[in-house]
């Protein structure tokens, strides 16, 4: 398996398990606020797609879904980069529309991945947005994205659980 498979399979694995663990999701599970300074669900599916959305914009110089096709429809009540305490309490999501959301970025994600050659992932990315300055794309893709995802995904599945309910699919 070359680098591009790796990141390929990464991508589509990272996004079926976070799919798989927002799938029995309800409304009044998202909103949750737990103690403490930790983010509702909301708040974490939300940023989790909005950073997914920009990182692939950069990446590949196409608009945000976001702010394109899917503008005012995400189910996102106020898109914002990054979170902020306010922010994730104040968030109200449409689980319905943010599953749709997900769902077509994730199809866009993997056909962007797909498209890709193994020399395209030393194309340099600016990702200063984040503090992190100029990175290939492989590290955007291969670091960056996959771990986040995955990320998120453990976030929403122990706030799954403090609420009595399963979290990994697993």
């Amino acid at each position: 398996m070359n680098s591009i498979e790796a990141i390929r399979s990464g991508v589509a694995y990272a996004h079926e398990i976070f799919m798989a663990t927002a799938r029995d999701l309800t409304t009044e599970m998202t909103h949750w606020v737990p103690p403490g300074i930790a983010n509702p669900i909301s708040a974490v599916y939300a940023h989790a797609m909005i950073e997914q959305d920009d990182w692939i914009s950069l990446a590949s110089g196409n608009p945000q879904l976001y702010a394109s096709t899917w503008k005012d429809k995400t189910g996102i009540s106020t898109v914002q980069n990054g979170i902020t305490l306010e922010w994730a309490r104040s968030l109200k999501i449409d689980l319905e529309k943010l599953h749709g959301y997900a769902s077509t970025l994730h199809s866009t994600t993997e056909t962007f991945v797909g498209g890709l050659s193994e020399s395209d992932l030393d194309n340099m990315v600016d990702m200063s947005i984040i503090g992190a300055g100029d990175q290939s794309l492989g590290w955007v893709l291969g670091t960056l994205m996959i771990n986040h995802i995955s990320w998120m995904t453990g976030e929403i599945s122990c706030l799954k659980g403090l609420q009595g309910e399963r979290g990994y699919p697993f």
